[in-house]
């Protein structure tokens, strides 16, 4: 069955476009910024949005929606003198994620190898997966690549240099934290330089994306990106924060943005049609 479309129209402001500061004042025991000139102002904009009316026989099986831990949602929340809440039955489990840079340890004989302790004194050893001791001259790191096949390589080494390029802010959510570190200056010369480059990426709304970022030698490469924060109990002072990331988040729990029925397939009624099969002769 095709699908109905609906016309509508809608007004849409575009956003005011802000004022980038030229320097700050004190008033009012508060940090005040000056700007140069004044914010374009909203202009109203009518667009034509097309909204597609779902077909009344879609619907989506159950087992679609299996998996993870069953828990009960509530949420309650004041907007505008009314109530809004809900109190509805969910599933959880952890945010499935795929490593950026896979590595493993190898022999010559192409055996995998993993840093074991063992004994009572936790002795350091490489064990390859039959089970037997490897001596460590033998221990190869290597990175797993798309197509399956496996390339001798070094282990990283911290990063010295940090190389950043601009890019959307929204580019952070396709990955997964690893954790986040702190970045600062210590001298008047590179504090000055870095609160530029805050303020730049607040009023253009961009991260400082790394391609590549190394804590320490070894096996871990993370990509890397650099925003500014604010302290909220203190406007006189900022900072700078790195989130990096090993891993790319991999969602697979998209429900639909409109209303699809769920059917157990078991409780499915009937269609009363038959399968037809095609005349052979």
């Amino acid at each position: 069955m095709a699908q109905k479309s609906l016309v509508k129209k809608v007004r849409k402001k575009t956003p005011k476009k802000k004022a980038q500061p030229v320097g700050f004042y004190k008033k009012g025991g508060k940090t005040r910024p000056i700007t140069r000139g004044k914010g374009s102002k909203a202009k109203a904009k009518t667009k034509v949005v097309k909204r597609v009316i779902p077909d009344p026989n879609r619907f989506v099986s159950k087992e679609a929606y299996e998996g993870g831990r069953k828990a009960h949602l509530t949420f309650s929340m004041e907007i505008d003198g009314e109530t809004f809440s809900i109190s509805t039955d969910v599933r959880w489990e952890t945010m499935k994620a795929n490593k950026l840079v896979e590595t493993e340890y190898r022999t010559p004989d192409d055996k995998v190898v993993k840093k074991r302790y063992l004994g009572p004194s936790k002795r350091a050893a490489w064990v390859d997966e039959d089970g037997d001791e490897r001596v460590s001259a033998d221990v190869q790191l290597g990175q797993l690549l798309p197509d399956g096949s496996w390339e001798p390589i070094d282990p990283f080494t911290a990063t010295k240099d940090i190389d950043a390029e601009p890019r959307p802010k929204e580019i952070m959510d396709k990955f997964l934290p690893n954790s986040f570190l702190e970045i600062w200056g210590d001298t008047t010369e590179s504090q000055r330089e870095l609160r530029e480059f805050a303020r730049k990426l607040y009023f253009e709304g961009k991260v400082a994306a790394v391609r590549q970022f190394v804590k320490s030698k070894g096996t871990k490469a993370y990509v890397g990106f650099i925003k500014p924060v604010q302290d909220p109990d203190d406007d006189e002072v900022f900072g700078l924060e790195m989130m990096v990331s090993e891993s790319r988040r991999n969602r697979r729990r998209w429900m639909p943005v409109e209303d699809i029925p769920v059917l157990d397939p078991s409780k499915q009624k009937e269609t009363g049609k038959k399968a037809k099969v095609p005349e052979m002769f």
